[in-house]
């Protein structure tokens, strides 16, 4: 009972994500998208399955050489920019790497190619306004 209370608090947010787009009336496709893409941020996240793309001592020592290189007065702005996150796409990939292969070889035959497709849509939108097809 506590390991599911623990579970409950930290996937609520995506639970509650993931509810509405199948309870709440679908209005809008790029409202499903940016809140299904979202939820699994989300559920990335309370999964506590993020792994870094460098470890910290060599993030730390090829930030500190990219910032050497960029001019003082823009240092502040590149600092925040450069973080050690995984991407959306690798967050995707990490979520679809969870359940039993084959059963995800099922739903989803090539989900390299959804992960892909799915950080440009998101990324499309969020950033020019609209979702291109192709």
């Amino acid at each position: 009972m506590p390991r599911w209370c623990e579970a409950h608090g930290l996937l609520q947010a995506a639970t509650n994500m993931i509810l509405g787009l199948r309870y709440a009336p679908a209005s809008f496709v790029e409202n499903n998208l940016l809140t299904a893409v979202g939820a699994a941020e989300v559920l990335h996240r309370g999964l506590r399955i993020d792994e870094k793309p460098f470890p910290k001592a060599e993030f730390k020592e090829m930030r500190e050489a990219m910032l050497a290189q960029v001019p003082e007065e823009q240092r502040d702005r590149f600092r925040g920019a450069i973080r050690n996150d995984p991407t959306l796409r690798d967050r995707l990939h990490a979520l679809a790497e969870r359940p039993d292969q084959e059963a995800i070889a099922l739903l989803m035959p090539d989900f390299g190619h959804w992960a892909r497709r799915t950080t440009r849509a998101r990324n499309d939108l969020a950033l020019e306004g609209r979702t291109y097809g192709g």
